[in-house]
């Protein structure tokens, strides 16, 4: 494009945005005129389309035509005299020689990691004064001298190409409609608070009269908001045609670096400027800038300088060396006003091969252009650094790491020392060493910062909660006594993050006396466990206000202000009000259809269709006896006798066992006091250490809790995890310890396959330990299955192919069948089907199976309600309410799964349930 070509182009555009906003100012008084003359007489509707005139005229006078904009005198840095660095000037001036254009009259050294050439000029460019380069210290620490003068070459090459002879005229345009924009939209945000604050005063005015707050939104803004975003659009017309001159200048200026540095150097600049950029933003924020809140920098001149440092390691500059090589593959934005660098460095390599101009290149660092470097980069300091910068404690890098990091954790140990002292102890290791041997610990936890789900929690699920808490603070009182004691130091390092240095093997050992100290913290008496188990809007009112006479100019006058106001101030208080009224409504409405709802809900009377009352249900809690019942109460009590025998009688009868260890676990979840008395007094007791490995697996799921994995926190995690790596190395000595035909060690560990997500490989291994013992476990085909479903690690094919091989494989009464309805389940659940695919001919099959095999069974069998539970709910959604009715008369008190596994109100769905079959039944 020509140089005539672009000074129209970027003056009409300059002019446009003037021009847009008289346009609208004079387009306004233009419309109030005319609804003057035209009209016979004065009108009510007049005055609001003069206040809704002068309301988005006077922002638009008031910012873009007298809001004075600031200017940017664009000399910042430090300035490098001829006399001071000849070095530097010779090449700076061989440079522009060659380029073919006047040199700088001053040198500037900034901190930025760029490199550019201003220029003084007056009447958009038209005038020229004297240039200023301004060269960034990173640059000079970084680049070679090769590349060095590619940049300046490209710099130059700028001027050369007249390419900034217009950037007075672009530069104008850009602040100008950048600072209206943000102006405009400075307002709108007053203006919102402001409403939002009325709002606010309004709705305590009303409480304290005790009335009900008002739900209303403060708008956005306003008619401020409406022209940032009309100016919005304009700017971004504004960019794209001046920014894509931007990239054409970009690739010449490139061509005239080549020409000049070589076209090896150029490249090899245009990829190290880009890394040089993350180098400086990362070396800045981890290691200049890591000792501020400390009060130290380090010393004169390294602020700035100690990227050298940074660059010369040997594990960086491989990495840095890898980022250069792999450019990103960045698309061109059409606002940017640089192409992506990928493109510009095979534009380059695409070039001849040239050295440049002879004299000029080397592979020395550019730094050493510079005279007394290290001075100079403590002047820049001083001179961009703010005030306080002056105030901070200088030191070496080595101190200036390890003071740091001490000061730090000297704040992470506050919280443990006010427990500390708080419960009357003194503030030492030793000092919570002997609180933790006391049973203290979840004394002084409860004093420490904590989630709202650790605070909430009880029992052992309160004690791994603040495991890691009071590990958190042992640890940080043991590094600041090892410090104290000079045997620990922070060490530098500029390849990775700095570390504490410990004598001997402290290092190794720390760790796990750590995990000691407060995993073995007694536990303190606990109480008994508790097991919590719209309408739509109105049309908008008439305006009020008499009609205009039916004149064509006077119909246009009114519709044009109208249309506006209905997108801004009078709409916005007509439509917060009428938000208000229909959100009343929908709650209205809402409150009718639950009580409709209610009104409807299917009753019946229970005990007329052969049914038990929903007073006398109970969930289906595993096997239930007196004898179940009073070793449940020994246990709290201490007593693991009624216990023990009860697991030695069950003998192989692996499912009755299974249903006992689920049992006397959970009262271990809560307080396993008993259960770690009973390890210690008989430490070779199979059965104490299956229920120690089940007890595990339930207080991780107790902490982790039923919500899906969105809704539960990082420390639920983190605990839930830690738990079942316990859990497994419980389940490493339950199986040690177990008779080699006993399968349910194996089968426990199915969910710690779920919950650590086990491949597959390493669960099929689990699975044949289990079927080698006893291949039709009811419970362990239960828990594979929930394996394969697609919520945890398999898929809908998956979890049906185990269900039919499990089936296939079963004989007659093992109540296997079941398994099919069960994944059913899983599958219409996950894929929200309609409640009509559990009609299809797949299903009632499997129903009829589970019927057969019900009929096989044995009739005392513990296992029935469950599977009966299924084969009703099945049968209700198959349209089969008589048989489902039957199912509900055989279970009698029990409330089983579904119910009691996949509902909040077990017992209230169970009997809707029951009601809607004898409903349709009859």
């Amino acid at each position: 494009m020509r140089t005539s070509t672009r000074a129209l182009l970027a003056v009409a555009l300059l002019v446009g945005f003037y021009l847009l906003a008289a346009a609208i100012v004079v387009g306004l008084v233009w419309l109030n005129v005319e609804l003057v003359v035209n009209s016979d007489r004065f009108h009510a509707a007049m005055v609001k389309i003069w206040l809704l005139s002068a309301a988005i005229a006077y922002p638009v006078l008031r910012v873009v035509f007298l809001t004075r904009r600031p200017r940017s005198t664009g000399r910042d840095g430090l300035v490098l005299t001829r006399a001071e660095q000849p070095e530097l000037w010779a090449r700076v001036d061989r440079i522009a020689e060659a380029t073919g254009v006047r040199g700088p009259a001053e040198i500037r050294l900034v901190s930025d990691v760029n490199a550019y050439v201003s220029e003084e000029t007056r009447l958009l460019g038209l005038v020229r004064g004297p240039r200023h380069l301004a060269v960034g210290a990173p640059l000079l620490i970084g680049l070679s001298e090769a590349e060095l003068d590619s940049v300046l070459a490209h710099e130059f090459g700028h001027y050369a190409n007249n390419d900034v002879r217009l950037g007075a005229v672009t530069v104008a345009g850009r602040t100008a409609l950048l600072h209206s924009i943000a102006t405009l939209h400075h307002r709108a945000d007053r203006h919102r608070a402001g409403r939002a604050s009325e709002i606010a005063q309004d709705n305590a005015y009303r409480a304290a009269r005790g009335r009900k707050a008002r739900d209303e939104d403060p708008g956005n803004g306003g008619i401020e908001r409406f022209l940032a975003t009309l100016f919005t659009q304009y700017a971004k017309l504004y960019f794209r045609v001046t920014e894509s001159v931007s990239r054409r200048e970009e690739f010449a200026a490139d061509r005239h670096a080549a020409e000049i540095a070589g076209r090896d150097a150029t490249a090899a600049a245009l990829r190290r400027i880009p890394v040089l950029g993350a180098a400086q933003g990362f070396y800045l924020n981890r290691y200049a800038t890591m000792g501020w809140s400390a009060g130290l920098l380090p010393v004169r001149g390294q602020f700035y300088g100690g990227l050298a440092h940074l660059l010369a390691d040997p594990e960086r500059r491989e990495e840095l060396t890898a980022m250069g090589l792999e450019l990103p593959e960045d698309e061109a934005d059409p606002y940017d006003s640089h192409p992506p660098i990928r493109q510009r460095v095979a534009a380059i390599e695409a070039l001849p091969d040239t050295d440049g101009l002879p004299g000029l290149g080397a592979d020395r660092p550019a730094i050493g252009l510079l005279r007394d470097a290290e001075r100079l980069l403590g002047d820049l300091e001083t001179l961009d650094l703010v005030p306080e910068a002056a105030a901070k404690r200088r030191v070496e890098w080595p101190e200036l790491v390890h003071q740091t990091l001490l000061v730090h954790a000297r704040e992470e140990a506050q919280p443990i020392l006010r427990a500390l002292t708080d419960s009357g102890l003194h503030g030492t290791v030793e000092s919570l060493l002997d609180a933790l041997d006391a049973g203290r610990g979840e004394e002084l936890a409860k004093r420490l910062p904590q989630s709202e789900e650790s605070a909430n929690a009880t029992g052992r699920a309160a004690r791994e909660f603040h495991r890691p808490l009071l590990r958190s603070a042992l640890h940080s009182l043991t590094v600041l006594a090892l410090v104290a004691q000079h045997a620990a130091r922070w060490e530098l390092s500029w390849s990775r993050p700095a570390a504490l240095a410990l004598p001997g093997d402290l290092a190794e050992r720390l760790p796990a006396a750590l995990d000691a100290a407060v995993a073995t913290a007694p536990t303190p008496p606990r109480c008994a466990p508790c097991w919590p188990r719209p309408p739509p809007p109105r049309p908008p009112s008439p305006d009020a206000s008499p009609p205009l006479e039916n004149r064509p100019m006077a119909r246009l006058i009114v519709i044009v202000p109208l249309v506006l106001l209905v997108g801004f101030k009078l709409t916005t208080w007509i439509l917060e009000r009428r938000t208000a009224k229909l959100k009343a409504a929908t709650e209205a409405a809402e409150a009718n259809v639950a009580r409709i709802e209610e009104a409807t809900r299917p009753t019946i009377v229970p005990t007329e269709h052969g049914l038990l009352p929903r007073t006398e249900l109970a969930l289906d809690a595993g096997p239930a006896s007196p004898e179940i019942d009073a070793a449940l109460d020994a246990l709290k009590a201490g007593d693991r006798a009624p216990a023990a025998a009860l697991l030695t009688a069950a003998g192989s009868d692996h499912d009755r066992r299974w249903g006992l260890v689920g049992r006397f676990a959970e009262p271990a979840v809560q307080d396993d006091a008993w259960l770690t008395a009973w390890r210690a007094e008989e430490p070779d007791s199979a059965d104490a250490a299956l229920l120690t490995l089940d007890a595990l697996i339930g207080l991780a799921w107790e902490v982790r809790t039923s919500k899906l994995a969105r809704d539960v926190t990082r420390e639920q995690f983190q605990a839930f995890h830690r738990i079942l790596h316990d859990a497994e190395e419980a389940a490493k000595e339950a199986v040690r310890l177990a008779d080699p035909a006993d399968p349910l060690p194996f089968v426990a560990q199915i969910p710690l396959a779920m919950g650590l997500s086990w491949e597959h490989e390493r669960f099929d291994g689990l699975w044949a330990e289990i079927v080698a013992r006893d291949p039709h476990n009811y419970s362990a085909h239960g828990r594979a299955l929930q394996y394969w479903c697609a919520k945890w690690k398999g898929s809908h094919e998956r979890m049906h192919a185990f269900a039919d091989a499990a089936i296939a494989a079963a004989p007659a009464g093992s109540l296997l069948t079941v398994l099919k309805l069960e994944a059913f389940y899983e599958q219409f659940a996950r894929d929200r089907a309609k409640r009509s695919a559990w009609q299809a001919p797949e299903v009632r099959a499997a129903a009829d199976a589970v019927l057969a095999d019900l009929a096989a069974a044995d009739p005392a069998d513990r296992r029935i309600p469950e599977v009966r539970g299924w084969l009703a709910y099945a049968l209700v959604r198959a349209e089969r309410p008589a048989e489902a009715v039957e199912q509900f008369r055989a279970l009698g008190p029990v409330v089983p799964s579904p119910w009691a596994t996949y509902f909040n109100d077990p017992v209230e769905a169970f009997t809707g349930e029951r009601a809607r079959a004898v409903l349709d039944a009859s």
